[in-house]
């Protein structure tokens, strides 16, 4: 959904109940009616969801066995489909299941994503098949080949999560039609209560709305006793001075029966993983329990710690001693600089490194920078390729250090930044380590200390061997001197600032690069106190049905003063890295600073769009109507001669950027965004849109998409694709479906 859409937000904001919740939702009835039922049988449907599982993976057995014993071997003497195996496949199905149950993959809940679901389904069936293997080694069973459990393995997987994204996208449907949602009372009109909007919003998927927000006085068992359509679930979010309420109202919910969430005020303090325990009728929060506190956690990741670093420095002797004879050569001293840094639980050691710079004493209490006058020639290749760091696989080997872990401080900065930055002592809770979650996202050096432990505590709550083997691939030397990474500095600070384009509540990044900005505000309510409406000021924001998220950058062209000037859709984000769509990845103001350090450039833009078999102008006449285009071609001929050359060389092509996203420089912003509204306002008065769909109306948004790439041809503009994230679930068969319909229909340009 673009920007502008302001008539699909469903989510309401009052202080108190203005209207009954019943009359909130008498449009939807009989779909509600539906939800009930759903709910009643939903033991029902968790059952017949296990059953088809358990059918599948007995399905998969057969079809493995034959598949093996027929169709390649072509012969049924091995036993593998005995009736003692045949037995033995639906008690494995029976375990299979089981597994999976206790690792919650049968509960029914709305929040587990469908990656989770995959990755709980890997985990179950990989230790089942692990379990049954080493059965059949130990106990040397012969009846089946270990070609039957690879396709086995393979095909369970195969079968299980298709099903699995299938069953994901048929609840999509679904519950885009108004059916199966679950219906929650929001208490609260705080931050938090706008941040969990936020985050409902962000994702869709769940099919959860919120019919009715009231403020934390108002009477909630009153209002519950009085509904004829009583929600499903309420979430009490109140503010800490709020908290003379929680009580009454928890009490309403436990009074009337009705399922509650309680979202605490300290709830950006509380960690991913949270631990409870119980000391008589007192419960405790452990907020920074970690999975390497339990011992055979820990013990697996030293093992892989001293596996993999004794590997490494047999392996790299040849390098190690080359490098060494660089160091010795390219500078008096020794070859091994050793540095006094902090480690696990605070201690101290000494961390070596391949000397880079001339003998000095400010090693102690000052950082490198890049351009620092101390470093040898041969010390800046080694800081470059980040080989200088390879000694510290004898400090990972003695067990000062992990090879993955927060990067370890000097004691001078240690003491320095446990004032000033909070929660900096908890990364010492963990081994430091060579490379870090950090490092591999950019955050290396001189760069912010904020931003790294933000990302250090990340990985701290988050560890699993599998994330450790990630963050060593994207360690490679290949891997952080690819351009897709963004190189952060401190010497760059520019004032960028990028408006997020949204028409309802939605997560926004909260890094200061962001200002939130709702498009279509004229007539509408506020979506939020963090969002700036578009109304203020000179604006556009009538306009919005046919201009999407363009009334909110002629908001900004008009009213916003910053140094570079950039747009972005609420869906839609920047980002540094490729092949990532974690919002937590979104660009930050350190990564546009960076990108912007380099003043030759004038301009980032999202990766291009290619559509290979068709030009653009193909492309836009198959999905919308050819005479936007023609008209606006006049209008360039007419306005801007020399700019129709560029236009005709751009709907030629095949690829071109898309979304109306972009950073450049505000002088840059301010002359296109001339250039574009002036043609686009005099378009509107030519293009007659009264007989187009919704969506087609929205016309001078798709147009202005295509005009982006004829002003950057025309006035060659210096810029830089960089990726961007989707943060919502792109339905690949419907966009297929329309692609084909397009491709095989004639258009809209006849209709």
């Amino acid at each position: 959904m673009l920007p502008g859409a302001a008539e699909a937000d469903h989510v309401q904001q009052s202080d108190s109940v203005k209207k009954s919740f019943a009359e909130s939702q008498g449009f939807r009835s009989g779909k509600k009616g539906g939800n009930a039922m759903i709910q009643r049988n939903q033991s029902t449907l968790n059952f017949l969801n296990a059953l088809a599982d358990f059918l599948l993976v007995f399905f998969s057995y057969l079809f493995s066995a034959w598949f093996r014993l027929k169709v390649l071997n072509g012969w049924w003497e091995n036993r593998g489909l005995s009736s003692p195996m045949i037995l033995a496949s639906l008690f494995y199905a029976a375990g299979l299941m089981l597994m999976l149950s206790l690792l919650g993959f049968y509960n029914s809940t709305r929040v587990k994503t469908l990656s989770w679901k995959l990755s709980t389904l890997y985990i179950g069936t990989t230790i089942s098949i692990f379990i049954v293997t080493a059965y059949i080694f130990v106990f040397k069973i012969e009846d089946v080949s270990r070609g039957i459990i690879v396709i086995f393995y393979v095909l369970t997987l195969l079968l299980l999560g298709g099903k699995q994204v299938l069953t994901r996208y048929v609840l999509n449907q679904v519950r885009s039609g108004g059916y199966n949602i679950k219906h929650q009372l929001l208490v609260g009109t705080g931050r938090l209560s706008e941040q969990y909007q936020e985050d409902l919003g962000s994702e869709p998927e769940l099919g959860i709305e919120v019919d009715e927000n009231i403020g934390a006085e108002a009477d909630l068992d009153e209002m519950l006793c009085s509904l004829e359509h009583r929600p499903d679930e309420v979430v009490i979010a109140l503010e800490p001075e709020e908290y003379v309420h929680i009580t009454r109202h928890i009490s309403a919910c436990e009074k009337n029966g009705i399922r509650y969430f309680v979202i605490p005020f300290y709830n950006d303090m509380i960690p991913e993983h949270p631990v409870f325990e119980n000391i008589g009728r007192t419960r405790l929060i452990n907020m920074r329990a970690n999975r390497l506190e339990q011992m055979g956690w820990a013990v697996v990741k030293r093992g892989f710690d001293i596996f993999f670093s004794a590997l490494g420095l047999i392996l790299l002797s040849p390098l190690l001693l080359f490098l060494a004879l660089g160091v010795k050569l390219s500078s008096h001293g020794p070859v091994f600089f050793k540095q006094e840094r902090v480690g696990y639980m605070q201690k101290t050691f000494l961390m070596l490194k391949f000397r880079s710079m001339v003998v000095n004493d400010r090693s102690d209490t000052a950082w490198s920078t890049g351009g620092d006058s101390r470093r040898t020639k041969f010390g800046a290749f080694l800081r470059r390729t980040s080989m200088d760091e390879l000694p510290q696989l004898f400090n990972v080997l003695k067990g000062d250090m992990s090879l993955v872990g927060p990067r370890p401080e000097l004691p001078f900065f240690v003491e320095k930044f446990r004032e000033e930055i909070p929660l900096y002592m908890v990364k010492h809770q963990v081994k430091p380590g060579i490379t870090g979650w950090a490092q591999v996202n950019g955050y290396r050096g001189d760069t912010s200390i904020k931003k790294r432990i933000e990302l250090d505590l990340w990985y701290i709550e988050n560890w699993s061997l599998l994330l450790d083997l990630r963050i060593i691939f994207m360690t490679v030397p290949w891997a952080m001197m690819a351009g897709d990474r963004v190189d952060i500095s401190r010497e760059s600070l520019a004032d960028v600032k990028v408006i997020v384009a949204s028409h309802k509540p939605y997560w926004i990044p909260p890094d200061p690069l962001y200002l939130p900005v709702h498009v279509g505000a004229e007539g509408k309510q506020p979506v939020g106190s963090r969002f700036v409406p578009d109304n203020t000021g000179e604006n556009i924001s009538c306009k919005n049905a046919n201009y999407c998220e363009l009334t909110g950058l002629y908001w900004a062209w008009k009213n916003l003063d910053c140094e570079y000037l950039g747009l972005a859709h609420y869906r839609r984000h920047f980002t540094a890295f490729r092949g990532t769509n974690d919002r937590r990845d979104a660009l930050t103001l350190d990564q546009a600073r960076a990108l912007f350090a380099d003043r030759s450039l004038d301009a980032v833009f999202p990766v291009k769009r290619n559509y290979w078999i068709e030009t653009n102008y193909q492309q836009y006449v198959h999905a919308h109507h050819k005479e936007d285009l023609d008209v606006t071609r006049v209008i360039i001929s007419e306005k801007y001669p020399e700019y129709l050359d560029a236009f005709d060389r751009v709907m030629k092509k095949t690829d071109g950027h898309r979304f109306n996203m972009f950073i450049m420089r505000k002088e840059l912003a301010d002359r296109y965004c001339g250039w574009l509204f002036d043609i686009l306002f005099e378009l509107e008065k030519r293009l007659d849109i009264s007989d187009y769909s919704a969506n087609d109306k929205r016309v001078f948004g798709f147009v202005s998409e295509r005009l982006l790439d004829v002003w950057i041809e025309a006035d060659h503009i210096k810029y830089r694709d960089i990726p961007y994230i989707f943060l919502e679930k792109e339905n690949w068969i419907t966009k297929i479906a329309n692609f084909l319909r397009r491709k095989i229909g004639k258009g809209k340009s006849g209709s």
